[in-house]
C-alpha cells in the first residue's frame, strides 16, 4: 500500500478499516484528469482513516481508456497514504482483465473488487487467486 507499506501494515489496515469510499475520478474543463483535485480527494480520505476504492462503482471508469485507468492508480500509488488501497477489477474479455490484474500487481494496491454479472460487488481480500497484494496471501 503506497510508499508505507510493509506486510503487517497491510493486512491490519485492510482489516480495520470500517469505511471504503468509492473515489470519483476528477476531470478539468478540458476533459482531462484533474490530478490536484484526485490528490486532494485522497488525502482527505486517507486523513478519515477510510479506505480508498479506484475505478469501482462510481461509474466513470467506464468511460476511461485503459491509459486513464492505469494513470489514476499509478498516480494514487505514489501518493504516500497510510490508507489500504482498493482498485476495480472486473469485466467481459477475460485476457484484458488478466492484462489488468497483472499491471495492478506491480503497484501496492491491497485488494481489488471484483464485479459480477449480476451486478453484485465481491470484495476479494482472501481470494488468493486474484488479490493484488501478496501479503493478503497468508491471512
Amino acid at each position: 500500500m503506497n510508499l508505507q507499506n510493509t506486510s503487517e501494515t497491510a493486512i491490519d489496515l485492510t482489516r480495520h478499516c470500517t469505511v471504503w469510499t468509492a473515489l470519483i475520478t476528477p476531470f478539468t474543463r478540458h476533459d482531462e484528469i484533474d490530478f490536484v483535485s484526485l490528490r486532494n480527494l485522497a488525502l482527505t480520505q486517507a486523513q478519515a482513516g477510510n479506505g480508498i476504492l479506484l475505478l469501482g462503482s462510481t461509474g466513470e471508469s467506464l468511460a476511461l481508456t485503459l491509459s486513464e485507468q492505469q494513470q489514476v492508480v499509478k498516480f494514487v500509488c505514489q501518493l504516500t497514504l497510510y490508507a489500504p488501497l482498493m482498485v476495480a477489477a472486473g469485466g467481459y474479455n477475460l485476457s484484458a482483465q488478466l492484462a489488468w490484474i497483472s499491471y495492478c500487481n506491480a503497484l501496492l494496491i491491497d485488494t481489488d473488487l471484483c464485479q459480477t454479472r449480476s451486478n453484485w460487488t465481491i470484495p476479494l481480500v482472501q481470494a488468493t487467486f486474484i488479490c493484488l497484494n501478496p501479503a493478503l496471501h497468508a491471512i
